[in-house]
């Protein structure tokens, strides 16, 4: 049995195809662009006039809009360089009249714009801090470690991070380091007290930290603390700083002349006042104001030294 197999060849002489001018397509549109800005049109192609239907894929954040009639891509919502910096997506376009749909990349890059604020972080030492707003400093030392302040923008763009105080007789800052890991640009600096004997004048501090990225356009943060400052010894001092202080009076002033007023800083509380030298001296117990009790005659005695606490030197002329 003789079996005759035939091949049949079957030629489209007719048939249409859809094609596009590029396997992509590459845009650029800035991070601050606002939503429905028109970012470009992507067209196929036939060799006769088809209604052609456009469909994007890809698009899992829902970023984009393409109008399904004419190709044209538009932004649906807002970019962020610091997530995305590349969308890659797909297009399809397609026709009842032809054979099969066609297909091309589109590629989106986003240009970065300096939109994102310096974020200021403010850490105090254990070690200093007592309660939520209380920090205890060393009253013996010129400084005390307070803090160290992080700063971080996630600007690419951005190089230098700056950092100023309001406060600058009572604090200041050191700069540590700066760090750029990837987008992220880190600022570290360390913040203490300054002159402290100065700070037991008053009760609560308020400090402003302002930081500024350097870049265009110009973006500040700013951070604001108030908290009490209490040094770590007792309170309650002399308000004279030196053990011996000297005051100059007049000869032959009348009896009860106030010659120095309260003798301790207002953190005193609760305590009494003595003087040892009575017969020319009277200091009122409760409030510590000291006053002549004699008439001083120059003549007679150049010099007095009664004793309050620290010795005290006084001088008739």
């Amino acid at each position: 049995m003789i079996i005759l197999r035939l091949l049949l060849i079957i030629y489209l002489t007719n048939a249409t195809f859809l094609f596009f001018e590029h396997d992509s397509y590459e845009f650029y549109i800035s991070e601050a662009a606002p939503i429905n800005t028109k970012i470009g049109f992507i067209k196929a192609t036939s060799s006769s006039s088809l209604l052609i239907h456009y469909e994007l894929y890809g698009d899992i954040y829902k970023t984009f809009y393409l109008n399904s009639s004419t190709g044209e891509l538009i932004l649906l919502n807002s970019l962020d360089y610091e997530t995305i910096t590349i969308h890659k997506l797909t297009i399809e376009a397609r026709s009842s009249s032809t054979i099969a749909p066609c297909f091309s990349e589109i590629i989106i890059h986003v240009l970065n714009v300096n939109d994102n604020l310096p974020d200021i972080n403010l850490i105090f030492y254990p070690s200093v801090l007592y309660e939520s707003n209380l920090i205890k400093y060393d009253l013996n030392t010129y400084s005390t470690s307070l803090a160290t302040i992080n700063i971080k923008d996630i600007d690419e763009s951005t190089k230098n991070l700056s950092l100023i105080i309001n406060d600058t007789e009572h604090f200041q800052i050191q700069f540590v380091r700066q760090i750029k890991n990837g987008l992220v640009t880190e600022s570290i600096y360390l913040l203490s007290t300054k002159n402290n004997s100065q700070l037991i004048e008053h009760d609560y501090y308020y400090l402003s930290l302002n930081s500024c990225d350097n870049d265009q356009p110009l973006l500040w943060t700013n951070r604001s603390y108030e908290f009490q400052m209490k040094p770590n010894e007792n309170l309650c001092q002399f308000s004279v700083k030196k053990n011996n202080y000297i005051i100059d009076t007049k000869e032959n002033l009348p009896n009860r002349t106030l010659i120095l007023q309260k003798l301790t800083n207002r953190f005193c509380h609760n305590i009494s006042y003595s003087i040892d030298d009575t017969k020319n001296f009277y200091i009122n117990t409760k409030t510590g104001y000291l006053y002549t009790s004699t008439i001083f005659n120059r003549e007679i005695q150049r010099t007095i030294s009664p004793s309050i606490g620290p010795t005290v030197h006084w001088y008739s002329s």
